[in-house]
């Protein structure tokens, strides 16, 4: 059974996927067209995502609005 979509979850996999790519949160934000704020903020799950603005972090972190909601990827 899943459970509900949690802000940490936007927050834990948009951080797992930056390392995994081997880049800075500067690097991160000039990817996906936003502030450093607004991706340091992110990843924190420090702000409520907008629509706006993950339209553009999905493609520009290479992912899909599944990999950013995932909750099981990180069952152990």
């Amino acid at each position: 059974m899943s459970r509900p979509f949690h802000e940490t979850d936007i927050a834990r996999n948009l951080k797992d996927k930056r390392k995994e790519m081997g880049i800075s949160q500067e690097k991160a934000a000039e990817l996906c067209n936003v502030s450093i704020k607004t991706f340091g903020e992110l990843e924190r799950g420090a702000t409520n995502a907008t629509a706006a603005t993950l339209k553009k972090v999905i493609p520009g972190m290479q992912m899909t609005w599944q990999e950013l909601f995932a909750d099981e990827q990180h069952d152990s």
